[in-house]
Formats: structure tokens, sequence, C-alpha cells
């Protein structure tokens, strides 16, 4: 689909550190083609230049011989997984149905990296017929790993083995396997993303079980790899560093131990946090400077074949959801706006609102920028931040001359006299489903849009069915061509909802 571009400029919002998000301009043209309205009134948009981008970035900052398992658990989507081997990534997957998404996608079974807490003797055979690395949680789970290890090798040795079997054998006889390790790290800002903590249920707990994760390692030797992972959002890069630095410790105390070097590959997960209130240019710490302090605190993790699992870090801020406005009401003293993008698609914001915010901005029935962005509090971005506002040719020069001349202060002042605070309630069925609160917005009316931003990770795959909405369509768009729509996953329909409920 390709949508005519609108004869009138469009109002851009752009965020820190990706300029290219043209969100009116795609906002319009979705509009324009029917891809959003009436019917549908919600949809998400991802931005796949922004994303490339984040990507390349990603790639350029490790040595080149680091894996980089795009983690799918934060974007499912199969188009954008492609995209992402495109760019030079494997995934990073944590279950059956994931691999499967990864496969699809046209990823190698060699650049796939399967972790998971709970794994069946089955999970672990599929994997490792297929050659896919695999990273145990535990030492019970590698004992059982190595019992259907075993077993896949001998099958290729019966009088009854064929071509599947030794395929089969071959593959779990050179898969990459790995142990995770809990380096037990104390505590982070957002305590249900983090897993490093003393009782995280992922991992050997290292500082209770350090002799037992040596002596499991140390007995396997097709354990080449150590694993760990030390959450997802609310982490410091010190705090990651601190992860990786005590796996080269643990694997230099393996290898020293077995007088060779069996641990050579170290997977240290992702965990960058993101910027979700649009405070920092940057969108949040890079990976030059993940990488930068990694060189300084523990530079012997370079010695090592590197695996990486980065995930929000890379999608969240490349994709926003667009949802339409149905009401507006006003009850104790506050006002309500309803639209189509609540809990279903951003859970964490409305059962955690102290810990997950997401920017919201108001467009107008035609796609067209009125204001909004930020967490609470933090007022109008059009007067306040020049990052996040863009206008057409034939206004700039009029909105410069407002901004920066003698008038600015009472632009500003007119601007907030004239904004109304509100909550943005979605269409699920309970009281809790506000995903927003004590936002500061324009006048807002009914067939309006409202575009809640960061929602390219962690919105579909953490998709909550309640009352059954349908799950909205992913649009995908390149920064040089916004109003050339490509479908990344179509809406779901009232048949796909009775199928999905149905035996």
């Amino acid at each position: 689909m390709a949508p005519a571009p609108s004869d009138s400029p469009r109002t851009s919002c752009v965020a820190p550190g990706d300029q290219g998000l043209a969100i009116s301009t795609v906002l319009g043209a979705a509009i324009d083609v029917g891809a959003v309205g009436d019917t549908p009134p919600v949809a998400l948009f991802f931005d796949l230049t922004a994303f490339r981008r984040r990507c390349e970035a990603l790639v350029e900052a490790f040595p080149p011989t680091t894996l980089h398992g795009f983690a799918v658990k934060a974007n499912p989507v199969v188009a954008v997984v492609a995209a992402a081997a495109a760019a030079g990534l494997g995934a990073e997957v944590a279950s059956i149905g994931e691999a499967h998404v990864a496969l699809a996608a046209g990823v190698p079974p060699a650049r796939i990296v399967y972790d998971s807490p709970a794994k069946t003797d089955a999970h672990l055979s599929w994997v490792l017929s297929r050659g896919i690395h695999i990273n145990v949680d535990n030492v019970e789970e590698l004992e059982r790993l190595s019992s259907v290890r075993a077993a896949l090798l001998s099958a290729a040795d019966g009088p009854d083995a064929g071509a599947a079997e030794r395929e089969a054998a071959t593959a779990a006889a050179t898969a990459t396997v790995g142990l995770r390790v809990n380096p037990q790290l104390g505590t982070a800002s957002i305590a249900a993303t983090f897993t490093a903590s003393a009782s995280s249920k992922f991992g050997e707990p290292l500082r209770e079980r350090r002799s037992a994760i040596v002596a499991a390692v140390s007995t396997h030797p097709f354990v080449r790899c150590l694993h760990v992972h030390v959450g997802s959002q609310g982490v410091a890069l010190d705090v990651l560093v601190g992860g990786v630095s005590a796996v080269v410790d643990l694997a230099a105390e393996i290898n020293d131990g077995v007088g060779r070097r069996q641990v050579d590959t170290l997977d240290i997960g992702g965990g960058m946090s993101v910027d979700y209130n649009g405070d920092d240019p940057a969108g949040g710490p890079t990976f030059d400077a993940y990488v930068s302090a990694l060189r300084s605190r523990t530079p012997k993790v370079f010695d090592f074949r590197l695996v990486t699992e980065f995930g929000r870090s890379l999608a969240a801020t490349v994709g926003w959801v667009g949802a339409r406005v149905e009401g507006i009401k006003r009850a104790g003293g506050r006002t309500i706006v309803v639209c189509h993008a609540g809990a279903d698609l951003f859970m964490r914001a409305a059962y955690a609102p102290d810990k997950w915010h997401h920017r919201v901005e108001l467009y107008g029935q035609d796609g067209e920028w009125k204001g909004g962005c930020g967490g609470p509090a933090k007022g109008h971005c059009t007067y306040q931040d020049h990052l996040h506002h863009q206008v057409g040719e034939e206004d700039a020069d009029s909105v410069s001359a407002t901004a920066n001349g003698s008038n600015k202060e009472e632009a500003m002042d007119a601007a907030t006299e004239s904004l109304e605070t509100v909550d943005i309630a979605g269409p699920l069925c309970f009281s809790g489903d506000i995903i927003a609160r004590d936002r500061q917005l324009p006048p807002v009316s009914r067939g309006d849009w409202l575009v809640v931003r960061e929602a390219g990770a962690y919105t579909l795959s953490a998709y909550c069915r309640h009352t059954s909405q349908l799950v909205p369509a992913v649009w995908g768009y390149e920064e040089d061509a916004p109003t050339e729509l490509k479908l990344l996953k179509k809406m779901e329909t009232p048949a796909d909802v009775v199928s999905f409920w149905s035996a």
C-alpha cells in the first residue's frame, strides 16, 4: 500500500536520537487510505529506518565476531525479526514458538540462541537437533541436556539410523551449549525486570553455588559458554558491566581448573534501558558507551567470542501506537480521555504506572499535530523542546519567529493556559485500564488521535486478551518515504478471535 502524501504540510513529532519519526505524515497517510479510522481505530507503526540504524549501531560497537541475537520477546513480528536479520543480527528466543518465528524470519539455526527457565526434554531435543545455541538455566537441566544429547548422538550409530538421525547428531554435537549464571548483584529500580537479585528465578546463584557451577561445567566438556543477563529496564550500565565481570572471572577459573580453554564464549545478555520520558537526547544509554565501560572495567571479556541479546533498546523507541479518541468524560474532578489503546497493549503502564510511562501526544482527526508529550507535569513540548516539533515548510518561519522572538514567553503562557490535565483510558472493561495519568493536552475531541510513544517493544508480545480486543495491525515505513506504508502484520479479525477461543 502506497498512500499519496497530503497536499498540506503535516506536523512531525520527532524522537530524541531518531529525528525521522515524522508521525503526523505517517498517521495522516494511514488515515487517508483507511489503514486507521473508525475501523480500525488503532494500529502500531514501526520506523524501519530507525530500527535498522539501531541495529547497525549495535553491530558497529562490538567486535565483528559477536553474535547479536535480537530478543524476539521484545517484538515477535516476523517482519521485524527479518529486518533485524537483514541488518546483521541473529535471534534470541525464549520458547519453541519464538524459535519458529525466528526460523520463519529466515534466521539460520546457528544464529539463534535459545533461553528459557523451563525446558522439557522434548524442547532440549528439538533445539539441539537443529544446531541452535542453547543456554541451560541450571545444573539439573544441564544433566538432562547431557542425557538428551547423548541419546541424539547414539541414535546416529544405530542399525536403523538414517540421514535424519545423522543430521540431528551432527547438529547436536556442534551446537553451542551455555549455562546461565545469576551474579546476584543486589537490586535495580524496577524489581520485576531485574533478573540478578539474590532470589531470582533465573540461572544458578553464583555466590551460593560457585563450586557446583565450576564442577558442572568442568565435567561436561561440551559446555563452552557462560550466560548472564541481569535485567531489561531500570538497570544502570555499571550493573550490566558488573554482571559481565562476574562471568569473565568465572570463565577464567573454569579454564584454569581444566587446564585448557573450554569456555570460549560469553553470552552477556542485553538489558540496556530505554528513556521512556524523552529526557535524554540519545534516547538512553548507547551501545558505544556500554562497550567503552566494558573495555574500561573488564577488558578481558573481549578475549571471548561474545553473544548479546538486546531487544527493548533496539525496538522500543522506533515504534508508536495511534489510537482514536472515542470519548471524553469528566468525573470526580478529573478529565478522562477514552481511546482504543489500553492495558491490552500497555499492560505495564496500567499495572505499574509509577515505573512505566510512555509519552502521549495528541493529533487531530486528519493527523495534524496538536500537542502533548512527556510524562506527568512535563508540560507542552511544542514550546519546551525543539527536538519534538517540526512543521511544514510554509509554517516553519512563523513558528521559529514565535518561538525565538520577543513574544516567546507570552506564546508559552498562552499555550499552557489552553491545556487540560487528563487521564488516558483504554477500551478494556476494568477500572485499572488507565495507561497515563495527569497528562497535559490541548482540548481533545472525539475522533482525534492519541499517539503513544516508545511502543516498539513489549506491546504486542505482552498483549492482554481481556475482552478479546482485536490485535491491531502493524505498519512499517521508511523515513525517506513515510507515506508508503508496509503491512508488517495484519489486524486480527473477529473470526481469528473465535478461532483462538475454539477447540
